[in-house]
């Protein structure tokens, strides 16, 4: 994200980060998924919300929320508020919530952690 050219952020609001992540998971799906049968998906909906990422590989199951200019563990308590790992819970793969915070000033990621 640090890469972008400043000239080139138009707004600095979540959606301005969702949209790059989203856009480099479409861009690594077609490799990952004909290399290593990674499956990468956005805004994947549930029954109480909308995960911003989730990838599955052959041991993991990730869910990712992303948040600007809030907390990392604000991204967590979402998706665990919101069971966005819910459909998984009969899959035998290891679950893995992701939270991610991004920091509009710097436009890097600001913090991230994982449960």
């Amino acid at each position: 994200m640090s890469g972008v050219p400043y000239d080139l952020w138009q707004r600095g609001d979540e959606r301005t980060f969702h949209t790059l992540v989203h856009l480099l998971f479409s861009l690594l799906v077609h490799l990952l998924f004909s290399l290593l049968g990674v499956i990468v998906q956005s805004e994947v909906h549930t029954a109480r919300g909308r995960c911003d990422a989730l990838v599955l590989v052959d041991d993991y199951v990730y869910a990712f929320e992303f948040k600007i200019n809030a907390t990392a563990q604000a991204a967590l308590d979402q998706i665990a508020a919101r069971g966005y790992l819910a459909p998984y819970a009969d899959d035998p793969r290891e679950k893995v919530a992701v939270g991610i915070s991004f920091d509009s000033e710097s436009r890097q990621i600001g913090a991230w952690a994982e449960v």
